[in-house]
């Protein structure tokens, strides 16, 4: 583990000596949170080290044999809270969805990680014995939706009552994943993808939405009530 957090800005060089670790340990089943290759979905316009840094690490993890499951992962709904996207002001009674690059008809393909990323895990872990055959180097989308900011803003305002502006940033600050949010505008997260994925749904898993995560989570957070 020292050597992971010795190289903090790598998450190839991470991946690297995650599976090297994993290897030694005799690791029976590891799954790996991953992404697509961000230059081929967007046929080489967007490329991003967010993507392909993940990315690269599926074929370390496929030349040194180690057995488990790929894990892909959609835009987390709890980025609405940990990066401040929604505030809500008292005195104009409105609740504001600010977001850096992505329009309100980018195409997204969302996922609740508290519940569905640790479903989605658990439910390969505890059928791995019995189905390691089948499950070994499969690939795992979790995500509960494909939506539109423009969708979830619809929903926020239903269940909370409450006008909902949605703002616009031009930059996040960081220039990789500006990339990453450009890439989301113009083909989308998982293009021609459809959720739940066969995958998902034959492990039993049941997957949640954004109108569970704001009445769960986002609505209290803000510390309002749903109406509806």
């Amino acid at each position: 583990m020292q050597a992971v957090l010795d190289d903090p800005m790598s998450e190839e060089k991470q991946g690297q000596h995650i599976v090297e670790a994993s290897v030694a340990a005799g690791v029976q089943c590891f799954l790996w949170s991953t992404l697509p290759s961000s230059r081929e979905i967007s046929g080489g316009k967007f490329v991003t080290r967010l993507y392909e840094g993940k990315q690269s690490v599926d074929a370390v993890i496929r030349d040194a044999g180690l057995k488990g499951a790929f894990i892909r992962t959609g835009n987390f709904y709890e980025n609405m809270i940990s990066r401040k996207y929604a505030t809500y002001d008292r005195d104009a009674d409105v609740i504001t969805m600010t977001r850096p690059i992505i329009g309100p008809d980018a195409e997204l393909t969302s996922l609740y990680v508290e519940k569905d990323l640790s479903a989605v895990a658990k439910a390969i872990f505890d059928q791995w014995e019995d189905k390691n055959n089948s499950l070994d180097g499969k690939y795992f989308l979790a995500s509960g939706a494909r939506e539109t900011m423009g969708e979830i803003n619809a929903v926020l305002e239903k269940v909370s009552g409450k006008k909902v502006v949605y703002k616009v940033k031009p930059t996040c600050g960081i220039p990789d994943r500006d990339i990453m949010l450009q890439l989301y505008n113009n083909v989308g997260m998982y293009p021609g993808v459809d959720v739940p994925t066969p995958e998902v749904a034959q492990l039993g898993v049941k997957l949640h939405g954004v109108e569970d995560f704001i009445r769960e989570r986002l609505l209290p957070h803000l510390g309002l009530e749903p109406k509806n």
